[in-house]
């Protein structure tokens, strides 16, 4: 059972016989991610906010002595309100939206040593990013009866709800940069990037809601020896 389990585990990694120098990185961090309407979008002109938690696990492919590919996977939740509006009855509008996405990294990610305890980690890459969840929630308190509160959520990401023109991207691109410093296996970072295909953009006009985001991350790095792994089956 524990042999099955173990070769179980080394299968989901997505790994076989790795290099000696290659690493697993395992993160998390704090995100928030701004989005960003263009003029033509007519509902609103504000930038609204979301923050939230991404974790992260990427295996780093050895390609010379301090250059390292490096891919994995990760998953974000994001939360934010965006400001309130009026509607024709001067009742106040709030608007909370909520994110849920799968994150599929591939950085090239280059390691200066700087003393035999410390290195700087410099990375820039793509993503793809797959929308599991994207829901607006709209609420009001009805003023002129009150107790009464009107609310409706929306999922921005169905066809039947939205329309054709109007409903959001399943699936996006974005690019990434970031810096880090590895203290022995912990790493400590930030980084930021902005998306190639947007979370909207309405079908035959110019208008779109662009997204880009900052991490703070926390993680630790380690090496495991695949080629002893497998001799001890």
């Amino acid at each position: 059972m524990r042999k099955t389990i173990l070769t179980f585990i080394v299968a989901a990694m997505g790994t076989c016989m790795a290099h000696s120098e290659d690493y697993e990185h395992v993160s998390a961090s704090y995100e928030c991610s701004f989005l960003k309407p263009t003029k033509e979008f007519k509902s609103t002109d504000d930038v609204i906010q979301l923050h939230g938690g991404y974790l992260n696990y990427a295996h780093g492919f050895q390609l010379r002595e301090r250059t390292f590919l490096e891919t994995g996977i990760g998953i974000s939740a994001l939360t934010g309100n965006a400001e309130p509006m009026m509607d024709t009855d001067g009742n106040a509008l709030n608007q909370k939206i909520t994110n849920c996405y799968l994150k599929l990294p591939v950085n090239l990610v280059y390691r200066l040593p700087l003393d035999d305890k410390l290195s700087l980690s410099l990375f820039a890459g793509i993503a793809g990013k797959c929308n599991l969840y994207y829901k607006s929630k709209v609420s009001a308190s009805n003023s002129a009866l009150p107790g009464l509160d009107v609310s409706y959520t929306s999922d921005l990401l169905s066809v039947s709800e939205m329309g054709e023109n109007n409903v959001w991207h399943r699936w996006q691109v974005a690019w990434q940069i970031g810096a880090g410093l590895n203290i022995k296996s912990v790493y400590i970072g930030i980084s930021g990037g902005s998306d190639i295909i947007p979370p909207y953009s309405h079908r035959g006009t110019k208008a779109r809601m662009n997204s880009a985001s900052i991490n703070v991350t926390v993680g630790y790095t380690f090496h495991i020896n695949y080629k002893k792994l497998f001799e001890d089956f």
